[in-house]
């Protein structure tokens, strides 16, 4: 797992996410931004936002396709 610093772990918990970088992904020209937020079922976990800027859990997302 990830170490958050003190700062990182105070804005996820009272601001529900926090910024962590850029990141490209495979196949992608673009870079997208990041962040890290707490997911009921998995803990702290790291995406960037989806569909209407929502952020949601990969974890969530592949075990709803293992399905």
């Amino acid at each position: 797992m990830k170490k958050y610093s003190i700062w990182q772990r105070f804005m996820i918990a009272f601001l529900g996410q926090v910024y962590i970088e850029h990141r490209k992904l495979e196949g992608e020209d673009e870079a997208y931004p990041f962040y890290a937020f707490n997911c009921k079922n998995h803990g702290i976990v790291e995406s960037y936002p989806l569909g209407n800027g929502r952020l949601i859990c990969p974890k969530c997302i592949e075990n709803k396709d293992e399905q």
